[in-house]
């Protein structure tokens, strides 16, 4: 519990989705952001490069998408759920997604999660929907991956249902310090070996509720 502490309170944010034209773009700026502000209005995108597997499951995943020819690929956020609750969360005004990630040390190794948390826009003090999601630190390619969606301006949700079709489009300004928190988990975990990432998981599930990681 004293990683994820560690962690966690250095980490959150939040912002409220604003899609609006823009008269200007730029796919990148001299301090290494990735610049990739939508411009387009209301958005409908062919999620057929996706591959299945990922579409089958549920919850939400970064996946690198071409949005937009002249912005390119980018990491876009998957929200995928198969009940009809997606609908639901879909109708939400205004969609306010704030992140929190934490460190949690387990029998098989750290694992840092991650929580994508919608505020309940008829409670102020609540949340609407919560996704988790955990990402091994001795992946390389779980690293790079969370590396460019921290570089990125921008985030993009999309919601998709049981059908793997698009059913809402949401962007919210990356003001969540994710490259910052990456660093500091990085180095905490320097000298641990992490021996099994799925038992590590499943430990996790056994041992911690979502109130848990909520509250710390």
């Amino acid at each position: 519990m004293s990683l994820l502490r560690r962690l966690s309170r250095l980490l959150g944010g939040e912002n409220v989705t604003d899609i609006a034209p823009s008269v200007s773009r730029r796919p990148s700026r001299s301090d290494g952001i990735f610049v990739n502000k939508w411009t387009e209005g209301k958005a409908g995108f062919d999620l057929s490069t996706v591959p299945p597997q990922i579409l089958a499951g549920e919850g939400t995943i970064p996946v690198p998408l071409v949005l937009d020819d002249q912005v390119g690929p980018e990491m876009a956020i998957l929200w995928i759920d198969h009940t009809p609750f997606i609908y639901d969360l879909a109708r939400i005004k205004p969609f306010v997604l704030k992140f929190k990630i934490g460190l949690l040390n387990t029998s098989y190794g750290p694992v840092l999660f991650m929580l994508f948390i919608v505020d309940d826009p008829n409670n102020r003090n609540g949340w609407f929907a919560v996704n988790e999601s955990y990402m091994n630190l001795f992946e390389p390619q779980h690293v790079i991956t969370m590396r460019k969606l921290a570089r990125q301006s921008h985030w993009h949700v999309i919601l998709v249902d049981d059908a793997g079709q698009q059913v809402g489009f949401f962007e919210v300004e990356n003001r969540y310090d994710l490259g910052k928190s990456l660093d500091i988990a990085l180095s905490t975990c320097a000298n641990m070996r992490q021996m099994d990432f799925s038992a590590a998981k499943q430990e996790i599930y056994r041992n911690y509720q979502l109130d848990d990681l909520l509250r710390t």
